[in-house]
């Protein structure tokens, strides 16, 4: 009932129907202290706490209500800092005539939410032409930034469209100049993210976020790459649907097919109405035909974060492995071509990480036997345990 009534709460506007299941669990005996863990530990405290006391029922005890309140106005000024943080940095950088989109973040509070200050958020994540990357980097080390990983490795990066990521205090900067890593082979086209760039409004300024039919299927492949490890992620994407028009789904789905991600659409698109029905809007996504492949796994998710009304899901074994790895084949789980799958188990086998670089044609050549023992020795210690307990 705790999370249910999290889920009912956690999205902005509160639709008639959150509303009504909301006053249907409040009828029932509730843990208040872990209703506010679980909208904490979800990420949705600003939505939520500001819908709770929208209610306005007597049955929240009096003192819970209070705290409410306090969580709700820490939680939105939290978010209205990283939006003043994130349009300073757009400023600084269109000042050095860089080029920026913001990826997550800020521009998913814009585009997804009425109100940014909504959502909160930590790191800033930039998309910048690929040839200005030197020139950003340069920035962000005068400005007192340093790299959070070996300068030797970063054409390697670069290269494989992996991220830049910069550190200084308690602030991380990622620069990006593609969406997702070249190994995993999700690829939309790169010219057209700029010309359909849109320009959005957050507290200190504007920044420009991709647009929307272009978020929503970055979201989804986000998500999967990490295994939508994080509820809100699920929240953001449910708040980007309500959104979208008629047009837009059209465009998503289009951008799915041409992308050869079309189980990748799918699968967000099952958490979104495993979670809270079929979208109220964007007919066009109700449209999208099934995939039992992608609800086997947005049940998966489901049951991972305990969402289902069972348990949280484990598996010694499964657990045991590296969570790059864990990750790395839900991924390829999400592929519906075996062309990509293959591609994808190809260019990790055989592709030197960062800490492999400069590349060594021998380390290369021997990575799938490392990566294999790795692999059996973690399963390994994950049933001994288990056998165990």
């Amino acid at each position: 009932a705790e999370i249910d009534l999290v889920l009912s709460l956690c999205r902005s506007p509160m639709s008639d129907r959150s509303r009504l299941r909301a006053s249907d669990i409040l009828a029932s005996p509730l843990d208040w202290r872990n209703v506010f863990e679980h909208a904490r530990a979800f990420e949705v405290e600003p939505a939520f706490h500001g819908n709770l006391r929208s209610l306005d029922d007597a049955r929240v005890p009096a003192e819970f209500l209070a705290e409410s309140a306090t969580r709700e106005r820490n939680s939105v000024a939290m978010a209205a800092a990283g939006c003043l943080r994130a349009a300073d940095t757009i400023r600084r950088f269109e000042e050095q005539k860089i080029p920026v989109i913001v990826l997550k973040g800020a521009a998913v509070a814009a585009s997804a939410y009425d109100d940014p200050s909504l959502r909160t958020f930590g790191d800033l994540d930039l998309l910048v032409p690929r040839g200005s990357v030197v020139h950003a980097r340069d920035f962000l080390l005068e400005c007192g930034y340093t790299r959070n990983y070996e300068g030797e490795s970063e054409r390697e990066l670069v290269a494989g469209n992996h991220a830049l990521e910069f550190i200084r205090n308690d602030s991380l900067i990622e620069l990006h100049v593609a969406l997702v890593e070249r190994y995993l082979r999700f690829e939309l086209d790169e010219r057209p993210l700029w010309d359909e760039a849109i320009s959005l409004s957050i507290p200190g300024g504007r920044i420009r976020g991709l647009d929307r039919a272009r978020l929503f299927l970055f979201l989804c492949a986000h998500g999967t790459k990490h295994e939508w490890g994080r509820v809100r992620w699920i929240v953001d994407l449910a708040q980007l649907t309500d959104r979208l028009t008629a047009e837009e789904a059209g465009d998503v789905e289009k951008l799915a097919n041409d992308a050869n991600a079309k189980r990748i659409l799918s699968l967000g698109v099952a958490l979104v109405r495993n979670l809270w029905g079929d979208p109220t809007t964007a007919s066009n996504l109700k449209k999208i035909p099934g995939d039992v492949a992608a609800e086997a796994l947005a049940h998966r998710i489901i049951r991972s974060h305990g969402l289902s009304g069972a348990s949280v899901e484990k598996s010694d074994a499964k657990h045991a492995v590296d969570p790059e790895i864990r990750s790395f084949l839900f991924w390829i789980s999400s592929r519906e071509r075996w062309l990509d799958r293959a591609a994808c188990i190809a260019a990790v086998l055989f592709s030197p990480t960062e800490a492999n670089t400069p590349p060594r044609p021998l380390r290369r050549i021997t990575r799938p036997v490392r990566l294999a023992a790795r692999l059996a020795g973690q399963l390994s210690a994950g049933l001994r345990d288990g056998s165990r307990r």
